[in-house]
């Protein structure tokens, strides 16, 4: 709902007005600005680019290292 009064103030106000008094910083705002979706509607980040090179000996070797 910050989101939505974001959008609401900055109809009358420049971004960084409309972004206090929306409760969060300029940065932000000027994030909203570039790309106003939701996080939600956003799609999700990649995943891993290449294989984990530790996979393997992780569980086996390191964890029991590390305990």
């Amino acid at each position: 709902h910050q989101m939505r009064l974001y959008m609401s103030y900055r109809q009358s106000h420049k971004t960084a007005i409309a972004a206090a008094k929306s409760g969060f910083s300029k940065a932000t705002a000027y994030r909203i600005e570039d790309d106003p979706r939701l996080p939600s509607q956003k799609k999700a980040p990649r995943s891993r680019r290449r294989p984990d090179p530790l996979a393997e000996v992780w569980d086996g070797e390191i964890v029991p290292i590390l305990k």
